[in-house]
């Protein structure tokens, strides 16, 4: 399974728009971070279902009403996020997360409805909590400038608003991807229908054409997994858990440690497993939905032609790379519940058969992680692994 590493989070990978109860949303990046509007508590409703190896938790930081900017990071081989307002000269990671209101005419009182939310180069409007008929008169008066909204790839619409209203939104900002409060009962806007979608989940990425903006309403409640996926993922992420465990302690020194049999360092193995997880996946939620790149982040097969994509990352990054590797595929996971003929995949795969179907996948990752991790305890074991 060999091939080139790619970038990690660059522009272009895919970001999960959530809709909750009362109104929340929640924005979720391939990094793991998740940003919080509408939610007045980290612990609202946005819990991911409960499923003993993905580690549920609830939005790292929320962007509240009274907020003006907010950045959402996370730096390589630190353990947790950290959320504050925007400072000007601080050096943020390519992963952040960034959301800033845009500044109210002169003499308003009231905090400006229009937030913007960028992560992995897309470009968010959230109104969903502001009335449509006074947006739609500041847009025609101008008012915020136009340069400020423009190139949106998804828009948060008012949760009442009629088709009329609606339509001037979209005349005036042109979103791609244009998301209607659940229960709009608005089921057409001009000449395009909308999409009614049963979850909570909207699919996003930059550099995508625009051929006009598609509307679509989802529910607030999260897709139910079929009972024998579910099982299947859970096995699946208890042999990633396992795996996770393993390398979580290493330093780098243990992670690029060469053992003297030729064969691959610690550190080529996760790499090499999460790669391949996010190849497969990747291929198959794109098929579906092209808002979902294809992810071929493969190091290379052989050895002496392998370069770390990461060699300052200590064993415990490896490892939160493999939870968020877990944490994509089960994101859109969605996607799954009926997929058309397993696409395109690279020559050795189609070659020898290894999958024909979702299940079949995951249990060919199953076996996947546990052979790699057995690999890397071998080599642990080995008379010259270096003590720390």
């Amino acid at each position: 399974m060999g091939g080139a590493a790619g970038a990690l989070a660059a522009p272009g990978q895919a970001v999960a728009v959530r809709v909750w109860p009362g109104g929340g949303v929640s924005v979720e990046t391939l990094w793991d971070l998740h940003l919080g509007l509408g939610i007045h508590d980290t612990h609202h409703d946005t819990q991911r279902d409960a499923h003993p190896h993905a580690m549920p938790r609830a939005v790292d930081a929320v962007f509240g009403p009274e907020d003006t900017s907010l950045v959402l990071d996370r730096q390589a081989n630190q353990a947790t996020p950290t959320a504050g307002p925007s400072q000007d000269g601080h050096t943020y990671s390519s992963h952040a997360i960034t959301a800033t209101r845009l500044n109210q005419p002169a003499g308003s009182t009231s905090p400006s409805p229009w937030v913007i939310i960028q992560a992995d180069g897309v470009r968010i409007v959230d109104a969903s909590r502001a009335s449509a008929g006074p947006l739609v008169a500041v847009l025609a008066a101008g008012i915020p400038a136009p340069h400020q909204l423009k190139a949106v790839d998804l828009m948060l619409m008012p949760a009442h608003a009629d088709a009329q209203q609606l339509a001037a939104l979209a005349q005036h900002l042109a979103p791609r991807i244009a998301v209607l409060a659940p229960g709009s009962g608005v089921d057409q806007v001009g000449s395009a229908a909308v999409v009614v979608i049963g979850h909570n989940t909207v699919a996003v990425s930059a550099g995508q054409a625009h051929t006009g903006t598609r509307w679509v309403q989802p529910n607030d409640q999260p897709w139910a997994m079929p009972a024998a996926l579910a099982q299947a993922f859970e096995r699946k992420e208890a042999a990633n858990a396992a795996s996770q465990a393993v390398f979580a302690p290493l330093s780098i020194a243990q992670m690029d440690f060469v053992p003297g049999n030729g064969t691959h360092t610690p550190r080529w193995n996760p790499e090499h497993m999460d790669a391949t997880e996010r190849l497969f996946f990747s291929r198959i939620y794109h098929s579906v939905d092209p808002e979902i790149p294809v992810m071929d982040q493969r190091p290379k097969q052989m050895p002496d032609q392998y370069t770390p994509a990461h060699p300052q990352w200590i064993g415990a990054e490896e490892a939160r790379h493999m939870q968020r590797t877990q944490a994509y595929s089960r994101r859109f996971a969605y996607l799954l519940e009926a997929p058309p003929t397993v696409p395109d995949t690279p020559a050795s795969i189609r070659r020898n058969r290894l999958f024909k179907n979702p299940l079949e996948l995951l249990a060919l990752m199953h076996r996947h992680y546990g052979e790699h991790t057995a690999h890397v305890k071998k080599k642990m074991a080995l008379d010259h692994w270096p003590a720390q």
